[in-house]
């Protein structure tokens, strides 16, 4: 009986958090195999633009220009990199095109997917060349909403970035949690509990805010905002070259602390070029480091 009562507790908890959700929940793999399959659904990497975070693009191949997420909650919590599943809106709530030179819509240049002998991709196609628009010469770019994340792709381990308060009026000090703001502005921002601060921003907050920290995001729930993170490092001042430099690194997930000590993964690719190396220590040929340039 216990077990039921915890059971049927459990079944309400969970009834309630996905009523106050606010993003919709991910599709189920067999869900978006199905959509793919009757042509409900369209799958491809999608590119966050950095200078309007709202705004991404997944390019489909046969589509003239690549289709447009307006909004976070419609990009449901993907990361820029992931593939994902996206469904079509209704035609009336593409956007109108005015012109090529709009920088606010982005071309195809290489498609993700390929997709020629998809027969919903073809379908898709020839309506697209269909929508011409007689006012101005525009055409229609279609809009979508993320029902699924189908792989995430190249997220960071560590992420670079500031602690900062949540609003600009208010110290830290009055708040309960505070928000981690990434270097890369494709990344959507954190909620760092308070218990996550380091003392730094408990001591002096307007100095903190130059200090660039590194984070590890926790899995990103549908009744969740913003995503909850952990501090897991510190790198230094923005813009002491050291501190930039580890940024970029942890930014793109390169595995190197400045000594010349690589992980183990890294090493065991590198064995198969330490064949006849006198000490066994493999290093960039010469031949390559006079191609380079020190920037």
């Amino acid at each position: 009986n216990n077990n039921q009562n915890k059971n049927k507790k459990n079944k309400r908890k969970q009834r309630k958090r996905r009523a106050r959700s606010f993003f919709p929940e991910h599709l189920s793999e067999s869900d978006v195999k199905r959509g793919v399959e009757d042509g409900s659904l369209l799958i491809g990497d999608i590119r966050i633009n950095p200078r309007r975070q709202h705004e991404a693009y997944v390019p489909i191949k046969g589509l003239a220009r690549d289709v447009l997420i307006d909004g976070m909650r419609q990009r449901n919590r993907a990361w820029n990199g992931d593939s994902v599943a996206i469904r079509l809106l209704d035609r009336s709530e593409w956007r109108t095109v005015a012109n090529d030179d709009d920088d606010d819509v982005e071309e195809v240049k290489s498609p993700i997917v390929d997709a020629e002998n998809d027969s919903s991709t073809q379908e898709l196609t020839k309506a697209m060349k269909k929508l011409a628009l007689d006012d101005d010469g525009g055409k229609l770019q279609a809009v979508a909403v993320v029902v699924a994340i189908v792989k995430q792709k190249n997220r960071p381990t560590r992420v670079p970035g500031y602690v900062r308060s949540q609003n600009d009026n208010r110290p830290l000090k009055d708040s309960n949690q505070a928000l981690f703001v990434p270097l890369d502005r494709r990344i959507p921002f954190g909620y760092l509990p308070k218990e996550q601060w380091p003392n730094e921003v408990l001591e002096d907050e307007e100095a903190a805010k130059r200090i660039i920290f590194t984070a590890k995001y926790r899995p990103w729930q549908a009744h969740q905002r913003q995503a909850f993170c952990s501090l897991v490092g510190k790198l230094g001042m923005a813009g002491a070259i050291h501190a930039e430099t580890e940024a970029l690194l942890a930014q793109n997930s390169v595995d190197y602390d400045h000594d010349g000590h690589f992980s183990s993964e890294v090493k065991r690719v590198l064995r198969p070029f330490e064949e006849g190396v006198k000490d066994k220590t493999w290093a960039i040929p010469a031949d390559e480091l006079a191609k380079r340039r020190d920037l």
